[in-house]
Formats: structure tokens, C-alpha cells, sequence
């Protein structure tokens, strides 16, 4: 069982899958790491489990890296409710989240769910074969949302760089207007000048985080960025078009190694901005306060005035 402390890297494929488990009741915790550590969750890796008492370690070791997954208690000492969701959501929108709940209604199964968690279990009520069925359940159906996500700028061999530079200015909107809506760029397109080049600075900054082990605040930043786009109204289909366009802007006269390298920093950036878009629009059907976004949302009220 691993400590709370500590930081390392993402994890390679053939590594151990890394399951946090955030839980204040020392048997339980117990109870998780013993049906769940080794287990294969993903064909050909075995699962390491990680626990937290409470919600600041699990942050503390969301912030280091390499999790996977996390199951979450909803009555920890230092957070309770869909608050707790909300809160790992939002530091981590592309980790898979399971609650795991002493009891829960229809209406608070849904708020749940709502608030960002892929699914839940009652304590109690499960078996570890239907822990690690589930959990198996919940990995694939996000690696699947992940693939779609990332589909438009996954690889980096010569032929996706290519088609990636092609579409660059005359592809911005062809994924939105496929649709037949009016798309971002067409709309606001100073806002979406703007959220492009605060995009491009944060896809350079992860670059420069990963290879020089320096901290740029990029994960804060690009929730700032998402929720921007959140105020514009945007769908995931205007962030891709986001996305292409700063990835061009970078890679533009750049070598193929340099620009291979940006794409690859990209892939995980995008992914991480559509799980805070996701996480806005959760904050907003719930109630939550969401301020009023940042320089692209000024550009657009601008537009407007």
C-alpha cells in the first residue's frame, strides 16, 4: 500500500494501474486495498492502491501525478457531500471518479453523477467481485471517451501531423459545422483568437513542465481557459476547434521533431480542458457560482456591447 506523500510521473501503460482510494474509516480502507491490490482491472497491468483519510491528502496526491482513478467517500473530516466531488473534479476532470457512499437516494444517485462521478457503490451492499466489475466497467467506458476525445490529435506520425497542419485555419469549424451550428470562432472570433493563444502558451508551458520538471500552474490555468469557454457557450466541438488551431500556430515552420513533441503535449491538454468544460457546466446546472470568465469572455461581452 502506498504512502500519501511524494510525487512521480504519469504512469506507462505496462505500469501498475494507481487507484486512490480517499477514506476516513481505517477498515474500510483496509477492506479496498485488499480487493483491489494486484487485481487486473485493465488487461495486462495489476492495480497499486493509494489511501487518503481525508480530501487535502487526495489532492496532495492527485497534484503529484499518476492516479488513475479514485474512489471517494462522500463523509470525509474535512469535506462532505457532492462539495467533495465538485472539488476532485475539479483538480483532476480527466480521472475517472466512483463514490463510494453509506446510503443514497434516486435524486442524490443523480446529483452524484451530475456532479462529476462516473458512478457509485453503497457501502456494504457490494461483494469485491462487484467492486472490481464495476471498476473495470467505469475504466473502459473512459479509456472509449478518451479515444473519442483525443482521436483528432492522438497520433504524431507524419501522415496525423500532416492532416493536422491541413486543417489548420480552413479546418477551424468544420467539426462545429458538420453539426450545423454556428460555431465559436464564427461567432466571437476575437474570443476565439484569444482562447486560441492562451491555449497555445498553455500546450508550450506543459511541454517545458514535462521536460525541465519546473511548475507553471498549468493545470489551474487551464481550468481558467475551459471555464472562459464555458462563459462563450462553447461545446467540446469548439474546444477540438480551439485545440487544431494552436496546435498549427505552434507547429507552423517548426521541425518535425519540435512539432511532434507539441502535439504530444497537446494530447493530454486537451482532454483536461474538456473535463473542465464538463465540470462548468456541471457547477452551472447545479447552482454553483462560476464567475465570469477570463480574457476571452471579456473579448466576447465586448462583441456584444
Amino acid at each position: 500500500m502506498s504512502s500519501v506523500s511524494g510525487s512521480e510521473p504519469p504512469a506507462p501503460d505496462s505500469a501498475p494501474l494507481r487507484v486512490l482510494a480517499v477514506e476516513d474509516n481505517p477498515e474500510l480502507r483496509e477492506y479496498l486495498t485488499l480487493e483491489l491490490q494486484d487485481a487486473e482491472l485493465i488487461a495486462g497491468r495489476s492495480t497499486a492502491v493509494t489511501v487518503a483519510p481525508d480530501l487535502q491528502h487526495a489532492i496532495e496526491v492527485i497534484h503529484g501525478g499518476g492516479v488513475d482513478l479514485v474512489l471517494l467517500d462522500l463523509g470525509l473530516p474535512d469535506s462532505s457531500g457532492l462539495d467533495t466531488v465538485f472539488r476532485v473534479s475539479e483538480v483532476a476532470p480527466a480521472i475517472p471518479v466512483v463514490v463510494v457512499t453509506g446510503s443514497v437516494t434516486e435524486e442524490q444517485a443523480e446529483q452524484v453523477l451530475l456532479a462529476g462521478a462516473q458512478d457509485f457503490l453503497v457501502k456494504g451492499t457490494f461483494s469485491g467481485a462487484a467492486l472490481q466489475r464495476l471498476l473495470r466497467f467505469v475504466l473502459a467506458r473512459h479509456r472509449h471517451t478518451l479515444e473519442l476525445f483525443t482521436s483528432m490529435a492522438h497520433n504524431a506520425d507524419d501522415d496525423d501531423l500532416t492532416r493536422l497542419e491541413s486543417l489548420g485555419a480552413a479546418g477551424v469549424g468544420v467539426a462545429s459545422r458538420s453539426l450545423g451550428r454556428v460555431t465559436l470562432a464564427e461567432t466571437y472570433p476575437e474570443a476565439f483568437a484569444s482562447a486560441r493563444d492562451e491555449y497555445s502558451q498553455l500546450v508550450h508551458s506543459r511541454l517545458e513542465e514535462r521536460g525541465l520538471h519546473v511548475d507553471y500552474q498549468v493545470s489551474s490555468r487551464t481550468r481558467a481557459v475551459a471555464w472562459d469557454l464555458g462563459h462563450l457557450r462553447a461545446t467540446p466541438r469548439d474546444v477540438v476547434d480551439v485545440h487544431l488551431a494552436a496546435v498549427r500556430a505552434l507547429t507552423e515552420g517548426k521541425g518535425r521533431t519540435r512539432a511532434r513533441a507539441l502535439l504530444r503535449s497537446g494530447e493530454g491538454l486537451l482532454t483536461e480542458t474538456l473535463g473542465h468544460l464538463a465540470a462548468f457546466y456541471r457547477a452551472q446546472a447545479l447552482g454553483r457560482p462560476s464567475g465570469r470568465g477570463g480574457p476571452a469572455a471579456a473579448e466576447a461581452r465586448e462583441d456584444q456591447s
